[in-house]
């Protein structure tokens, strides 16, 4: 079989200095793990071309270097049977988002890994996570299609990862449900397997390939609300900074501040949509509770339920570059793409007054 890795800098393409510093050497075949990885008898029969597509710290991600991508993709898809990247941990859940929407329909497996120490540093988790991501891209690259993140002992959809530890060795989670695959030392997966097929038929191609590459996330805000906040703010963003979307971070269930409500009448008017999320880590922002978000959700805000704020970003651009129109924006938000939400999980759950 043949595997296509694209490396793209972050951690797991640095080295040690010999003071304790990490410096960045570009491509990760140069740390010598791929090297291992190919002496490997049992990847006899694999071939692994690597291509650098770029360098950088992950913090740095643009939309430019996820269109970079997923052209990569799109170019090679009939010469490889897996793609793998290697990415900084920091803006990992993004990009993977970003590329499970832009990947429409593919029909083949993409997978992701990064480190939170370099090869060569005393502890470091970069070659077993690199060593994993491609033992799982050789022996199951038949069964799974889509854009898959795979650390410590988890492989998960790209639309549900989340960096929860800038510290830990597991320091990312599935988030609002568990991962899709788990595995040990011998690297056997065990799939939910009726997720694995539901994220398959997602990127079945329907005919032929299907890839965009054309996000336009610099069009978005993302805010958090707070005690005092100015909502009119959002106005002087629209008029003079032509935003067409928002991203509110609101508390609770997703509740906002009710001073919002004749902003979010204005944005109604203007035909831009505006998604509330939650503050909490690991809350669901299903906007039915208080009255708050009651109030917001009347007044045209799209409550986000269980995404988390990665895939909500990239959500909103892909919709947004594909000219969904306002009136369907919330309807196609809520609509389960990539296994990225999940409404009828968590609408009109029961509530405290339930109980009264």
């Amino acid at each position: 079989m043949k595997i296509l890795l694209l490396t793209t800098g972050g951690t797991i393409a640095q080295e040690d200095d010999g003071s304790g510093t990490h410096i960045s050497v570009g491509a990760t075949g140069k740390q010598g793990f791929l090297d291992y990885v190919r002496a490997n008898p049992n990847n006899k029969d694999v071939v692994i071309d690597a291509r650098n597509l770029f360098n950088i710290d992950s913090t740095n991600i643009t939309p430019d270097h996820w269109n970079q991508i997923l052209k990569v993709l799109e170019a090679e898809h009939y010469n490889y049977d897996a793609f793998c990247i290697t990415h900084g941990t920091n803006t990992m859940g993004m990009t993977s988002s970003a590329l499970a929407f832009g990947l429409k329909s593919f029909g083949k497996p993409v997978y992701m890994t990064g480190s939170q120490v370099p090869f060569g540093v005393e502890g470091a988790d970069a070659n077993l996570n690199f060593e994993n991501m491609i033992r799982i891209a050789r022996d199951y690259h038949t069964k799974m299609k889509g854009v898959f993140v795979v650390m410590g002992s988890a492989a998960m959809i790209g639309t549900r990862v989340k960096k929860t530890s800038d510290n830990d060795y597991h320091a990312f989670s599935s988030f609002q449900q568990n991962a899709l695959a788990s595995f040990g030392s011998k690297a056997q997966l065990q799939f939910d397997q009726a997720r694995l097929e539901q994220n398959n038929a997602a990127y079945e191609p329907r005919g032929k390939i299907d890839v965009f590459s054309s996000y336009p996330t610099h069009t978005l805000v993302s805010i958090t609300d707070h005690a005092g906040i100015d909502p009119n703010d959002l106005k002087i963003l629209v008029e003079h900074g032509g935003k067409k979307g928002f991203i509110i971070r609101g508390v609770g269930v997703g509740d906002i501040h009710e001073s919002f409500l004749p902003v979010l009448d204005y944005l109604r008017e203007k035909k831009i949509p505006v998604m509330i999320t939650t503050q909490i880590p690991t809350g669901v922002a299903t906007m039915d509770v208080n009255e708050p978000g009651i109030l917001a959700e009347q007044h045209g805000a799209i409550p986000a339920y269980d995404m988390n704020i990665e895939s909500m970003a990239a959500k909103m651009g892909f919709l947004l570059a594909e000219g969904i129109p306002y009136e369907n924006f919330k309807t196609e938000m809520h609509r389960n793409y990539k296994g990225e939400i999940d409404v009828a999980k968590h609408r009109n759950r029961s509530s405290w007054k339930d109980y009264m």
